[in-house]
């Protein structure tokens, strides 16, 4: 399953979607990013952004969610890499 992590309010509503269907969610991994095809020196300010909203307050809010809503025996992985 896949989820646009800019899209903040998606993420608990997701994970609440899916308890009341009846689905336990216990594993979740975090990889997204936007990635700027750019130097930094022809980097935008739109491109940084872009970056940030994904890998900085994606993961924020997707980790927020599972907080609630994981058991507690579940795990949270963030993969990190060149875009971190």
């Amino acid at each position: 399953m896949t989820l646009d992590v800019t899209e903040h309010g998606a993420v608990p509503g997701l994970l609440a979607e899916l308890h009341d269907e009846g689905s336990t969610v216990t594993d979740i991994v975090v990889a997204g990013a936007a990635r700027p095809f750019a130097s930094l020196a022809d980097m935008s300010g739109d491109d940084l952004t872009a970056l940030v909203d994904t890998k900085l307050w994606g993961s924020f809010h997707i980790g927020r969610a599972a907080g609630v809503h994981l058991p507690e025996n579940g795990t949270l992985t963030f993969i990190s890499g060149l875009l971190a």
